[in-house]
């Protein structure tokens, strides 16, 4: 088995940080850009179909990148065997997920361009590869070529729309073809990768085949719930209002969600690190002032958000686009809440327990639910907002509980901000 190197949480965070803001200034770019060449009604019929191979995905890939980061991260098992059990799941799961998502917007053909369906579609065994090759490289702890593949796809989708969408005009299916181009070289760039992580030869074993499903299946259920809880609201605009109101609304949830960033940076480590643990208290102290750090960095940028958003996103995107700010702001209360969840979800799956995120997301799922139906009809994208921000903080602060139950730490513990905090930030992956 290959020897994991480790190095320190700082500097694995710190990576992955880094591009993560070169995801967002790219990513940011390429909204502008596509804000201004599509407007509104162009930006939402884009939301409105990439939200369905977005969910499914979460879905069809059976939580298997979560499954090989536990399981390599605890040296279960040999590294090549755990290659050759995600060969044969990838096929299953690619064929399955491709074809859900094909009967999905099956109804959309005709109503939306076909050839950005299809390239839609084409987007799910993609991103599987991606997904299952970035699990053995987070379970290796090999951070910065994890790294690499989180800008990949943008830099590219950025080229494709400046080639197809700006400079040959051709609307929401280049902006769509573009979003394929990066899935597509950053799947051949992760199989490279991930080949020289292990070598040319690798086996099958059914055995390591069924734990690794076992263990994902659990991950996979958890993060779709908490996936169709982020995402529920776009469904239910575009069968409730117009494309336009989806325009506005994904705007202001892409800003918005700029805050969770920070924790999702930390996340990947914690995760990795956690398994490696083994539910070790001391750890779960040490992600608790983890927590606090990422607080106060989520709760300025929020606030940045909050103040400048009037003038920031009609000044960027357009006249067009001033709906989309006060969408953004009534996100923004909820999204801090859900920093929580965020970062200690990411022990308690280290841990190998995903599924007690569940116990949080599917309430905050049905009051979501319930209150998107009250609210969309009178109030459109802002009351979806709402909705969300409200699911958002139940998730967070019921969580906390789930977790301090499981982890046998008190209230006090979380909250207790101490200068000593920061400069230890260091120190989490000792």
């Amino acid at each position: 088995m290959k020897k994991t190197v480790r190095r320190s949480f700082f500097k694995d965070a710190l990576s992955i940080f880094t591009s993560k803001i070169a995801v967002l200034l790219i990513s940011f770019v390429n909204g502008v850009l596509l804000a201004r060449l599509l407007g509104p009604e162009g930006k939402g019929v884009v939301a409105a179909i990439l939200v369905y191979p977005g969910l499914l995905i979460s879905l069809f890939e059976l939580g298997i990148r979560q499954s090989v980061i536990y399981h390599i991260g605890r040296d279960d098992f040999d590294r090549n065997t755990v290659i050759g059990a995600i060969v044969w799941l990838f096929v299953m799961t690619s064929l399955i997920g491709s074809s859900v998502t094909f009967f999905l917007l099956l109804p959309r053909i005709g109503v939306y361009p076909t050839l950005a369906i299809f390239f839609a579609i084409s987007l799910v065994p993609l991103r599987l590869v991606k997904s299952y090759a970035g699990g053995i490289m987070v379970g290796a702890q090999q951070f910065s070529s994890f790294s690499r593949i989180l800008w990949i796809p943008p830099f590219i989708s950025l080229i494709g729309t400046l080639m197809l969408v700006w400079y040959l005009g051709t609307g929401v299916v280049g902006a769509i073809a573009a979003t394929f181009s990066g899935a597509l070289i950053v799947a051949i760039y992760a199989l490279v990768i991930a080949g020289r992580s292990v070598g040319a030869s690798f086996r099958f074993s059914t055995p390591v085949a069924i734990r690794l499903f076992r263990m994902g299946i659990l991950y996979a259920v958890s993060l779709f719930v908490i996936n169709l809880n982020y995402r529920i609201d776009i469904i239910f605009l575009e069968h409730l209002t117009d494309t336009a109101e989806v325009g506005y609304y994904s705007l202001g949830v892409r800003f918005a969600e700029l805050v969770w960033q920070v924790p999702s940076a930390v996340g990947v480590v914690v995760f990795a690190r956690s398994a490696a643990a083994k539910g070790s208290q001391v750890f779960s102290l040490k992600v608790l002032q983890l927590f606090r750090v990422v607080l106060v960095l989520c709760s300025i940028i929020a606030a940045l958000l909050w103040f400048t958003a009037d003038w920031f996103i009609p000044l960027i995107y357009g006249e067009a686009f001033r709906a989309s700010s006060g969408m953004m702001k009534f996100l923004l209360p909820g999204i801090v809440f859900a920093v929580l969840y965020k970062v200690i979800h990411m022990d308690m799956a280290g841990r190998g327990k995903p599924w007690k995120a569940m116990i949080a997301s599917i309430p905050a799922l049905v009051v979501n639910l319930i209150l998107n139906m009250l609210f969309i009809p009178r109030f459109g994208g802002s009351g979806a907002a709402v909705a969300s921000s409200f699911s958002y903080a139940i998730i967070g602060v019921s969580y906390l509980f789930v977790y301090l139950d499981e982890t046998g730490l008190k209230f006090k513990d979380v909250l207790r901000f101490r200068l000593s905090d920061f400069p230890r930030f260091s120190e989490y992956g000792r």
